[in-house]
């Protein structure tokens, strides 16, 4: 299960998508106009988020979900 975001790009503020785990895994992304962008989770919350939702996923699995 994974979160979608749209955010704008610092550089020139076009339009980007980014997941919960690219968050979490603060990697590095590209807006429409080329720029990459690292993208950085200040205090381990969205890696938190990301865990308890891959957590709940694998509960649902095994319940058979």
């Amino acid at each position: 299960m994974d979160l979608d975001f749209d955010l704008e790009c610092p550089e020139c503020g076009a339009a980007m998508k980014a997941t919960l785990e690219d968050i979490a895994r603060q990697r590095t992304v590209t807006c429409r106009r080329g720029h990459r962008v690292t993208l950085v989770d200040k205090g381990g919350g969205a890696r938190q988020v990301q865990g308890a939702l891959d957590g709940l996923e694998r509960s649902l699995k095994r319940l058979g979900g």
